[in-house]
């Protein structure tokens, strides 16, 4: 656990010099401002993390790029082609939903897996693969009340079940979010590292979208003044593009277009 909060701390710090210090004096106002960060605030920040392909790259959107690009039916892969797996390719992902506009840059890189040898091709007997992929970019709500700038680390995931005979993938692995928030309508601003390890996440060729599954979850969150605030807890995937998010004794259902929270 030691270990884990000082590679937390260390990659946050490492975070918020490159890309928060300068935001951070330009988009708020120190007079303002509360030195502190709520319950409802944290929630609303990982429920963020985890909007969908439609809304930004948060986990579900990572779920449905990783497990789309992994399956098919190509013996030879087409880098940055969107309707292909790819390896080594970089694309640009952008939108304007109902609830949000976003625009992101993602780098994603796939190796299949057979009987614990690498590949850099998908053949139909291939069943497993693995991902590593960083998105980073930013996403504004069309009602103006906040906006954040994101950047999503996805190391290593393990993707079973990605043979064409398979209608179902797992997923498992560990996921890193650093967020910069800005929340218009309080006048607040605020950092958020998160750190997501799943394992079996069931994800559907149907949908591409997380049907089940448990993700444990460890939280921090970087004030102005220096402070940290810390927190753990689990995300439980519901179905119907919901999930259940629990840490401090509180649980809230998220709203996986969207992003919104009830408490």
């Amino acid at each position: 656990m030691k270990l884990f909060n000082c590679l937390l701390v260390v990659s946050l710090i490492f975070f918020l010099v490159l890309t928060g210090c300068k935001k951070t004096e330009d988009m708020t106002d120190p007079v303002t401002t509360t030195e502190t960060v709520t319950d409802d605030e944290i929630a609303d920040a990982v429920a963020k993390s985890l909007v969908s392909s439609e809304g930004g790259i948060g986990l579900t959107g990572v779920v449905d790029i990783s497990g789309k690009k992994s399956s098919g039916s190509n013996a030879v892969l087409a880098k940055n082609d969107l309707n292909a797996p790819n390896i080594d390719s970089t694309f640009t992902k952008s939108g304007n939903t109902q609830y949000a506009s976003y625009q992101y840059t993602v780098t994603l890189n796939i190796k299949f897996v057979k009987n614990g040898n690498e590949y850099q091709i998908y053949l139909p007997s291939f069943d497993t693969a693995k991902v590593n992929m960083k998105a980073y970019g930013s996403v504004t709500s069309n009602n103006g009340k906040f906006l954040y700038q994101d950047t999503t680390y996805l190391g290593n995931a393990i993707l079973a079940g990605i043979s064409q005979s398979s209608d179902t993938i797992t997923f498992s692995g560990t996921a890193y979010y650093y967020s910069n928030f800005n929340v218009v309508a309080k006048n607040r601003y605020y950092n958020l590292a998160t750190m997501m390890t799943f394992s079996s996440l069931k994800v559907p060729k149907s949908t591409y979208e997380v049907s089940g599954g448990t993700v444990n979850i460890s939280i921090q969150s970087q004030l102005k003044n220096g402070a940290t605030v810390s927190a753990t807890g689990t995300i439980t995937f519901n179905g119907n593009q919901t999930a259940t998010l629990t840490f401090n004794n509180k649980s809230y259902i998220i709203n996986l277009n969207s992003g919104l929270v009830i408490t």
